[in-house]
């Protein structure tokens, strides 16, 4: 299911995506790196940048499993890295322009995780339905077959971020990898 969302620029506040709560919607800081909890808010996060290159996919795989407790997440740490992979060669084919890098947010708020890759590019993915003999065109068809939910948010300045979120069994914490 594609849903986009508004961002609520409450007063003096973080930005945030709504309707889910306390999932941060900001652009990318500074750091390559960071993770941990927002003041005040219930969720962690992690995220790193990485270059517009097919060898990013790779790295953004191993960057999501080293960011989360593989072992709780049982099956669905394989429909996550999918997702992963899937949303992060869109953005290295059709998102981000020629010397722009692509940042890749996991975020865990309690019983929900959301995987957030950002990109440069202004057009926004379009889930397709290809044909049994297309050789391209099923990267979103596999987040929304395996993602409870998928949407497209707007960043402050270039680009978008296109998001899977997916209900956790139970809460786990994001871990800070190192650079992959």
């Amino acid at each position: 299911m594609l849903r986009i969302y508004e961002v609520d620029r409450g007063a003096g506040q973080h930005r945030r995506l709504l309707p889910v709560p306390c999932l941060p919607g900001a652009s990318p800081s500074g750091d390559v790196v960071t993770a941990g909890r927002r003041p005040g808010r219930m969720d962690e996060q992690s995220e790193l940048r990485f270059n517009r290159s097919a060898t990013s996919v790779g790295k953004a795989r191993a960057f999501v499993r080293a960011a989360l407790p593989a072992e709780q997440l049982g099956h669905r740490i394989d429909d996550i890295t999918v997702c992963v992979s899937e949303l992060v060669t869109n953005a290295v084919r059709h998102g981000s322009p020629a010397g722009h890098l692509i940042l890749v947010r996991v975020i865990v708020n309690e019983m929900l995780l959301r995987i957030e890759v950002h990109d440069a590019g202004d057009s926004p993915p379009r889930l397709q339905a290809p044909a049994d003999d297309d050789e391209a065109g099923r990267g979103l068809f596999l987040v929304n077959a395996l993602a409870d939910d998928w949407g497209i948010a707007p960043r402050k300045g270039l680009g978008k971020a296109v998001w899977a979120a997916f209900k956790l069994p139970a809460p786990v914490s994001v871990r800070n990898p190192v650079p992959c």
